[in-house]
């Protein structure tokens, strides 16, 4: 009885430990998706001033090129 009583005690330390380590492992996650959700909205943002900059360049570069008496 002694011997499966230290057993479970055991397995109850384990137990613990595991779970300890599971929440830390979920934070670490969560922090990631937190991070990655980030990178993500400031990529589009990046994406988004590229794309304003490439046609503002295409308006320049049509009234640089266009005759005189298209206006």
């Amino acid at each position: 009885m002694n011997k499966a009583k230290c057993s479970l005690k055991n397995m109850k330390r384990n137990l613990r430990a595991r779970e300890a380590l599971n929440e830390s492992e979920q934070k670490k996650i969560d922090n990631e998706k937190k991070m990655n959700e980030t990178a993500i909205l400031e990529q589009m943002k990046a994406d988004d001033r590229m794309l304003r900059l490439a046609d503002d360049q295409k308006v320049m570069l049509w009234f640089k090129v266009a005759p005189v008496d298209w206006f």
